[in-house]
């Protein structure tokens, strides 16, 4: 097993002085003792997992997030309005 960049975490060629994927180097913060080992972290998500993680933290609207459209709220609250002002005038017009 080829080692694996303890920034961006793509496999490495044995030796080598810097990530190819990355640039990272011992100059640039890596050191060859790093180790995500331990820390919980997922190697890899695949889409479904992310678009699922987006949601649950409210960064995107999905599917279990669903909001009514405000022009549909403009229109309830000016149907609202409308019939307070029409009850107030028939409740002074039988006066």
């Amino acid at each position: 097993m080829s080692p694996a960049c303890s920034y961006c975490g793509e496999s490495m060629p044995q030796g080598a002085l810097a990530c190819p994927q990355c640039g990272s180097d011992a100059e640039t913060g890596w050191r060859d003792d790093d180790s995500v080992d331990g820390l919980d972290v997922p190697r890899e998500m695949d889409e479904s997992t992310y678009q699922e993680l987006l949601e649950d933290e409210g960064l995107v609207e999905g599917s279990r997030r669903r909001r009514l459209p405000k022009g549909f709220l403009l229109a309830f609250a000016a149907a609202l309005a409308l019939s307070g002002i029409l009850w107030l005038f028939f409740l002074i017009k039988a006066e």
